[in-house]
């Protein structure tokens, strides 16, 4: 088992209409890394977001890799 179940991000797919980037987790467990990009009154505002099945993951803080505390 990896100390902190880290994750090791895919390659980022740009969706720059949406103003955001992603990476996938590519140990598998579903995690998915949004960078958010949004310009507020002059100022770029950038922030990150975790994503698992379509829901958000609340508290903002990366979520430990479920496939690396497993064993995977």
């Amino acid at each position: 088992m990896t100390k902190g179940g880290k994750h090791r991000w895919g390659d980022k797919v740009d969706y720059p209409l949406a103003h955001k980037s992603e990476r996938e987790c590519r140990n598998g467990c579903g995690v998915v890394k949004v960078h958010r990009h949004e310009t507020e009154g002059g100022k770029d505002i950038h922030w990150v977001e975790y994503w698992r099945n379509g829901e958000m993951i609340p508290g903002g803080m990366r979520p430990t890799c479920r496939k690396i505390e497993e064993g995977a």
